[in-house]
This record gives C-alpha cells, structure tokens and sequence, in this order.
C-alpha cells in the first residue's frame, strides 16, 4: 500500500527554503535531490505553515511503507540529515499515513491552499472512515472554492493531550484543497459546515493550519 510520510520541519531564523539563490534554498534542493533519487519514491510536495512560516512541512509518497525504512537506514540519510543542520531547528517530526488515493492526494496539495486538519481518536475505525467520506461529499455539494480533499489515519499510534495523558491512539489528516485561506473561512460560517461537525463527533482532538505547496515529482 502506497504511504504517505509527513515531516514538519522547523526552520532556523533566516532559512528561506523558497527564496531562490540562497543558500537555505540550496540546501533544501539537495534534500528533495536526495529523496526523489531513492527507489520507492513517488512524488513530493513541500510548503511553509502560513500560521507559523518558520515550519516546513513535506509530504512524500512512497511506494510501500517498507522503501521509506530503508532508505531512513542508510548512511545517505544520515549525511542528508547532516546537511540540514544549518536551516533546521531540531529533528523533524515524522508521521506517516496510509494512502488510499493518489489522485485525491494531489487533488488537495495542488490547490493554490491546503487545509491540514489532524484529528485525533482513541482507535481507527470504520464508522469515523464512512463518516469522512460523508463530510467529504458535502464540501463537494455546499463549499464554494473547495478544490479536492483526502483523508488518511496514521500507521503509527500517536499521543495527544485531548486523548488523555498518557493515553496514546490515532492521527486522522485531512487535506482539503481551497482556493484561498478566505473561502475556507467563509465556508466555516455556514450551516453545511456546522452540519458536517456532527461527522467529526468522534475526534478528541485537533489541529489545523494552512499551506501552500510546492509539486517536486
């Protein structure tokens, strides 16, 4: 099954990763060089949080959970870690989430803005997927600039503070396309909005940003 690794990556102050000719950019390239060369590799997509512009965040698709290990234990992605130092503000943040649509994937991280929404449950379900997939149909019928979503649980079990201290369950991300950060925020005052938080019921948590990225296939 194809996977999906997350990396949120805080940058040092200054490190503009997009600002072509720097040498934060330079760096950044060599990364995504690195990765796109690597056997399993599909495709790539990079961005900055529009709420915290000093965290980069990657999507990259592989095909099997099992390339991406490998290539985390080579010594290729040591030294690539190693030539991150310089822009990167501590370890990057690893999630990785099974992926059940490409399509939707670049539907949603292609869009001029993507909303991530991570949801947090005690345990993947069935019931909350079927519900995702409801929530998923009514953006499709009520939210003018909504552009294509996907949604996919965690491989790993995670913990978060609305699961309770000590208590560790499953991430939910979701990938809405929009037109505009404003569209999405108008869409939040409608009623079809309220109607599909009642699909969400079941999260006991959650966070959520904007970003705009970046296709390196």
């Amino acid at each position: 099954m194809p996977v999906i690794e997350v990396a949120d990556i805080t940058l040092v102050a200054g490190s503009n990763v997009f600002d072509q000719g720097s040498e934060a950019a330079r760096i950044w390239q060599g990364m995504i060089d690195t990765i796109s060369q690597q056997e399993g590799f599909e495709s790539l997509y990079s961005g900055l949080q529009y709420e915290k512009p000093n965290v980069a965040q990657l999507f990259i698709v592989w095909t099997g959970l099992e390339f991406n290990e490998r290539f985390q234990g080579r010594h290729i992605y040591r030294q690539m870690l190693k030539s991150l130092e310089p822009i990167m503000d501590g370890p990057p943040q690893l999630l990785h989430l099974k992926l059940e649509s490409c399509n939707h994937l670049a539907s949603a991280l292609t869009a001029p803005v993507t909303e991530l929404a991570t949801l947090y449950l005690t345990a993947e379900t069935s019931s909350f997927y079927s519900n995702l997939g409801a929530f998923a149909k009514l953006l499709v019928d009520h939210a003018q600039g909504f552009l294509g979503a996907s949604y996919s649980f965690s491989i790993e079990n995670v913990e978060h503070e609305g699961l309770g201290a000590g208590v560790k369950g499953k991430a939910c991300q979701l990938a809405i396309g929009w037109t505009s950060i404003s569209a999405h925020l108008a869409f939040k005052e409608t009623n079809a909005f309220r109607k599909g938080l009642e699909y969400l019921q079941e999260a006991r948590g959650s966070e959520i940003h904007h970003t705009t990225f970046q296709t390196h296939a």
